[in-house]
């Protein structure tokens, strides 16, 4: 199922919505798709990403990434 369809306005915020729908189409930062990955393959970097991620704005970097673990666990139970 392409997530592109999906109405995720129901799980987050009109912001994220918009970040969700651009990443669908492969417009992402590359550190994000690299935490993503860490995720999704349980990468032994992930710490070291994550300190990354949590040097974008103030607390931006890491609702982000709280937001996308959140993300990996819906799509993976559901």
């Amino acid at each position: 199922e392409c997530l592109c369809t999906w109405n995720f306005s129901e799980y987050t915020s009109d912001v994220s919505v918009q970040m969700l729908k651009a990443a669908a189409k492969g417009m992402r930062p590359l550190l994000y798709q690299d935490l993503l990955e860490a995720f999704l393959q349980e990468k032994k970097n992930l710490r070291e990403i994550l300190e990354k991620v949590k040097q974008i704005g103030h607390t931006s970097g890491l609702d982000h990434a709280v937001g996308m673990a959140e993300g990996v666990q819906m799509l993976l139970t559901k």
